[in-house]
């Protein structure tokens, strides 16, 4: 299967090939058509079985994986290929179905149900795509010099055109339906619907997508000259952002020392952000160093930025590091920041690995592709052991608050029971059922009485979760203004649950973690204060505003306008007192006895900073 040219360079595959790869993608088409059918049906086997999820995994991605084999790969490596990927992937969907028997909710979302179909996640689908990708490269360019480890300029290459091949692939799958629809509104200028009916149903669609897709993958594969000249285009253009990223960068670590970390930590998103920037630094680097047979022929320039950012790989992965820390020295391990550890520590491994890189070096930056080489392992290391019992982070995550709780650092009041029914998967569950039937415990009739509430509980973004704060936990969640004034007890005990547009509402009249700011102040000018609620957020939202009734109950006025949304500086001010409360400058609209203001358009809205 496997041919090469005289002067050793892979050949392009034989005229046998096109015919095979046509074929599988008119399969996989076939295939996930039944499945998508049985899906949409809620068949028995798609809701009870385990086996399903891994066959629209398989049906996804086995198909493909086999086209852009096909003509590259020895019989003999080709059939052990498949072989792996068909165990991995039907493995990986199996346990992520296995995790999920007897969980309380899917996904956060909603509670399971019992006619919930079992695909797979999203989450899965994607870190599938990206461990099939990085693998199918070091396979083919190892299998191509005839090496357990290959050279990093064929690494290089086979990465670099498969990426070109399955990008490019896409685009063509794109105007390929783009005539479609063109055809389809030619035929109905001339009242013949056929097509436009055919290209609106799944037994169309998904065949023909998936068979057009096959043949752009074998196009692009047969054409190696045209994917190399894209690639280094694309290279080009895009090593050309690195000097404007070091600059960005750069500037921003140099003035985190005059601002300081609070602003940082407040976001509550700095690991993530910051990972990210990682993330597209070493992109960036690699467009610049590309083989690392082009080092001559790199500009002072780009050499020089590319040296300066892998500088700043290491200074920005400890401070993702440690905002991650911080957060979990606070309220423990949970599902997303197990997934941000891992991703640190494939950030630390580059980081490190880069300044390596930059110290040693001759010629320039020439021990990244050992980098590289070493990083692809540790990717896919890292990734499949995220969606295996190895590091599965909701079985981590619901021990490690498991033993917060145990070991007295949470109480059972402030422990968060809604965690272990919608992020724990069957471990939370177990966990829950563990929790209450345990008697013994000093606490268990306040155990009890909290999972009791949760369990009412319809997703994780409820506002009706019936676990709001206690009066002593609201009055620590409210700071009013101005200093010094004291909030009415009438209002810190209203009952907010139930009400019918509880969404409308603040966060910490039902979440013990959120905080808002409550300023006092005199709306209707009857000499009695109403009272503005924000939530206390980066860039706040919009406030609503409470008014006591005769009888001494609370009711939600309403809310200020959101456009524009009040910003961290308008908010400051409304604290110091520094505003007004004016006349509106047009009259209501009133129709029915139902009254509409009118707001300005959005196109006057002002950004916040």
């Amino acid at each position: 299967m496997l041919e090469l040219k005289e002067n050793g360079e892979l050949a392009s595959p034989g005229a046998w090939v096109a015919p095979w790869r046509v074929g599988l993608g008119i399969l996989q088409g076939v295939c996930l058509y039944w499945l998508y059918t049985a899906g949409q049906a809620k068949t028995t086997f798609a809701t009870t079985s385990e086996w399903f999820s891994a066959l629209v995994l398989l049906a996804l991605f086995l198909p493909t994986l086999t086209i852009i084999s096909l003509g590259h790969l020895s019989r003999k490596t080709f059939i052990a290929w498949i072989g792996v990927l068909l165990a991995s992937l039907a493995g990986l969907a199996y346990y992520e179905q296995w995790r999920l028997m007897g969980a309380l909710s899917l996904n956060g979302w909603g509670e399971a149900g019992a006619d919930s179909v079992k695909y797979p996640s999203v989450l899965l689908g994607i870190f599938t795509a990206v461990v099939c990708f990085i693998a199918h490269a070091l396979l083919s360019a190892a299998h191509f010099e005839r090496k357990r480890i290959a050279s990093y300029n064929a690494y290089f290459d086979a990465a670099w055109k498969l990426w070109v091949q399955l990008k490019f692939s896409y685009v063509f799958l794109g105007a390929f339906w783009l005539i479609l629809y063109l055809g389809a509104n030619l035929f109905l200028l001339i009242k013949v619907d056929f097509l436009h009916k055919a290209i609106q149903e799944a037994w169309f669609v998904i065949p023909v997508c998936l068979t057009a897709l096959s043949f752009a993958l074998h196009l692009t594969d047969v054409r190696p000259a045209i994917v190399n000249s894209i690639r280094n285009l694309l290279l080009v253009l895009l090593s050309w952002i690195l000097p404007v990223a070091v600059l960005i960068i750069g500037g921003f670590l140099l003035t985190l020392p005059f601002t300081g970390l609070a602003n940082l930590w407040a976001t509550k998103r700095a690991t993530a952000i910051l990972l990210c920037a990682v993330a597209a630094l070493i992109v960036l680097i690699n467009t610049a160093f590309q083989n690392g047979a082009v080092a001559k022929q790199v500009p002072k320039l780009l050499r020089l930025a590319a040296s300066g950012a892998s500088a700043l790989l290491l200074p920005l992965t400890v401070i993702a590091a440690y905002a991650l820390g911080l957060r979990v020295n606070e309220y423990g391990w949970t599902t997303d920041r197990i997934i941000a550890a891992c991703c640190v520590v494939v950030a630390s491994g580059y980081a490190l690995g880069y300044l390596w890189a930059l110290a040693t070096s001759t010629p320039w930056l020439a021990n990244i592709a050992k980098v590289n080489i070493a990083g692809a392992f540790l990717v896919i290391g890292v990734i499949v052991s995220l969606f295996s019992p190895l590091l599965d982070p909701a079985r981590l995550s619901v021990n490690h608050q498991l033993h917060r709780f145990e070991s007295g650092a949470v109480s059972a009041a402030n422990f968060d029971y809604a965690y272990l029914k919608f992020e724990g998967k069957r471990f939370g569950a177990a966990a829950l059922n563990r929790l209450a039937a345990d008697k013994n415990h000093p606490q268990a009739n306040e155990i009890a009485k909290k999972i009791e509430l949760v369990m009412v509980q319809k997703n994780n973004y409820d506002k009706n979760p019936q676990l709001a704060p206690t009066i002593v936990e609201l009055t620590a969640n409210l700071t009013a203004y101005p200093n010094g004034t004291v909030l009415p007890q009438s209002f810190l005990k209203q009952e907010w649950k139930g009400k019918t547009n509880s969404w409308e509402l603040p966060d910490c009249f039902f979440k013990r973690e959120s905080k808002c700011d409550v300023i006092a102040l005199d709306i209707n000018g009857d000499s009695v204060n109403e009272l503005l609620v924000i939530d206390n957020k980066p860039h706040s939202s919009r406030g609503s505003v409470f008014q006591q009734k005769p009888d001494g109950s609370w009711f939600n006025l309403g809310s200020l306008t959101e456009n524009p949304r009040l910003c961290d500086a308008q908010v400051a001010m409304l604290k110091r007192g520094e505003f007004g409360l004016k006349t509106p400058l047009n009259k209501d609209l009133e129709l029915g006895g139902k009254r509409y203001a009118i707001r300005d358009p959005y196109a006057q809205t002002d950004n916040c900073p």
